[in-house]
C-alpha cells in the first residue's frame, strides 16, 4: 500500500475520477431503478446512499474538470479528448432525444391523451407574483439546465474513463 507522502496530485486526480465513476454508475443505477420501479423519490434501502453519493456525484465532476493543476501531461491529453467527446455528444444528441420526444409525445396524442395533462393536474410552482405559465417556464429552464449539467458531467466522467481504458490498451 501506498504511503500518504508518496501520493501525487496526478495519482490523486485518477482516484478522484474513479470514485466518480462509482458514484456515477450508483446515480444512474438509482436512476434507472426509480423508472423501472415507478417511484417517485430514492427511499428505503437507496435513500442513505443516494444522501451520501449524490452530492459527491454531482459536484465532483464539476470540480475534476476545473483542476488543471492536478494534471499530468498524459491526463491532460486525456482531458482534452474527454472534452472534445463531451462536446461533441451535446451537438449529436439533442437530435435523436427531440425525434423519441417528438414521436412519444405524437404518440400519445394520437391515443388520446394530453401530453400536457401531467402539468396542469398541479399546482404551478409559485415565483412570488409571476403568472403560473410564466413560472412554469422559468422552472422548465431550471430543470433543462440542471439536466444538462448533469448529463454533461456524466459524459465527461465516462468519456475520461474511456479515453484511459483505451489507451492502457
Amino acid at each position: 500500500m501506498r504511503s500518504l507522502a508518496r501520493i501525487t496530485r496526478q495519482s490523486l486526480y485518477y482516484r478522484l475520477i474513479d470514485i466518480a465513476f462509482v458514484c456515477q454508475l450508483f446515480l444512474v443505477a438509482a436512476w434507472l431503478y426509480k423508472r423501472i420501479a415507478g417511484v417517485s423519490a430514492v427511499d428505503g434501502l437507496l435513500y442513505y446512499p443516494w444522501a451520501v453519493i449524490a452530492p459527491i456525484g454531482f459536484f465532483l465532476p464539476t470540480l475534476l474538470v476545473f483542476q488543471r493543476w492536478m494534471r499530468d501531461d498524459f491526463s491532460e491529453m486525456l482531458w482534452q479528448r474527454a472534452a472534445g467527446t463531451v462536446l461533441k455528444a451535446l451537438v449529436v444528441l439533442p437530435i435523436p432525444v427531440m425525434f423519441v420526444v417528438a414521436v412519444a409525445v405524437g404518440t400519445r396524442v394520437s391515443v388520446g391523451l394530453d401530453p400536457a395533462s401531467d402539468y396542469t393536474a398541479s399546482t404551478p410552482p409559485s415565483f412570488g407574483d409571476l403568472p403560473p405559465d410564466l413560472a412554469g417556464q422559468l422552472l422548465g429552464h431550471i430543470y433543462s439546465m440542471a439536466s444538462l449539467w448533469a448529463i454533461a458531467s456524466l459524459l465527461f466522467i465516462f468519456s475520461f474513463q474511456w479515453h484511459r481504458w483505451r489507451a492502457s490498451r
